[in-house]
């Protein structure tokens, strides 16, 4: 049997009115009402009625939508309906892995060789677009793990506030900081934590093996980048490379440390995989170098 949805601000007429008849299946078509949107997902096919002569009248103020022909969310979500791209993990030091890291890496020296020279006006653009380029890779993430590997839920382990995630914050505000013991820390922070954090990734490269082609490319892309960035700053002379410049550094990455434990806590019991950002637990690591010791002395040897 039909359902008959009536949306609020569209009052019955009489029952002789023709009606008219909205055909909806998963794949949405440019006709199907805003209202209906919510329903996709559970309903793999429906019928809705609504009066002809008063959906005439209010259409323009109830479904301004419709005079475009589709609606920014639906846009959206056709873009990341398009763009995953299923296929089957790569295997960590499988073929996928190893081509990107060994072709990478030269390509991310040489550049950061090249740079080294550059003024400090065109480090402050550098930086901005780096981050400003991870910022919409990271968006696109975000859009992506809720909508389509989330069905509609917000997927709380990726909260962008892992240690790798840092470099993009750092490259958007260095260009704004003028110089000082603050830019300075954050300088070395970013090349040496951040660079850890990309390099270290590659011999444990199992949670960027993703079973989507965007997916996957987005986090060996990422990653790279970030060696791309340390070695940039540490070439250019703009980090330090003296052991004083490290202290300041180590106590952004101790703050930053206290903030994601402060989120771990916040998200122990939300839905979902175990919410763990730096990894400092109090859910158990899953990285290598530390899951066998977390199983045997608990979460505090992170």
């Amino acid at each position: 049997l039909p359902i008959g949805i009536r949306p609020a601000g569209i009052r019955p007429t009489a029952r002789s009115e023709p009606y008219t008849v909205y055909h909806i299946f998963p794949e949405i078509s440019t006709a199907c009402p805003p209202f209906l949107s919510d329903f996709r997902k559970n309903f793999s096919r429906f019928i809705v009625f609504c009066p002809l002569s008063c959906y005439n009248e209010r259409r323009k103020e109830v479904f301004p939508p419709f005079r475009r022909g589709i609606s920014p969310m639906d846009l959206l979500l056709r873009f990341l309906e398009k763009t995953a791209w299923e296929m089957t993990p790569p295997e960590p030091y499988g073929t996928f892995h190893l081509v990107f890291w060994l072709t990478g890496l030269p390509i991310a020296f040489l550049a950061a060789f090249f740079l080294r020279k550059i003024s400090d006006k065109t480090d402050r653009r550098l930086l901005f677009s780096v981050g400003f380029v991870l910022l919409l890779a990271e968006a696109y993430k975000q859009l992506f793990y809720t909508f389509i590997v989330g069905g509609g839920e917000y997927q709380f382990d990726r909260i962008p506030f892992q240690l790798c995630s840092m470099p993009m914050y750092a490259c958007l505000i260095l260009p704004f900081l003028k110089p000082g013991k603050c830019r300075q820390a954050l300088y070395t922070f970013t090349a040496s934590f951040g660079f850890m954090g990309g390099f270290v990734s590659y011999f444990s490269p199992e949670s960027m093996c993703l079973p989507y082609w965007t997916l996957t490319l987005h986090s060996f892309s990422w990653h790279m980048i970030l060696v791309f960035i340390g070695l940039y700053l540490f070439f250019s002379g703009r980090a330090g490379n003296r052991l004083r410049d490290f202290p300041p550094a180590a106590a952004v990455y101790f703050c930053l440390c206290v903030v994601a434990f402060g989120i771990n806590l916040l998200c122990y019991r939300c839905p979902g995989p175990d919410v763990n950002m730096f990894y400092v637990g109090p859910k158990p690591s899953p990285l290598v170098i530390c899951r066998d010791n977390v199983a045997r002395f608990g979460w505090a040897v992170n």
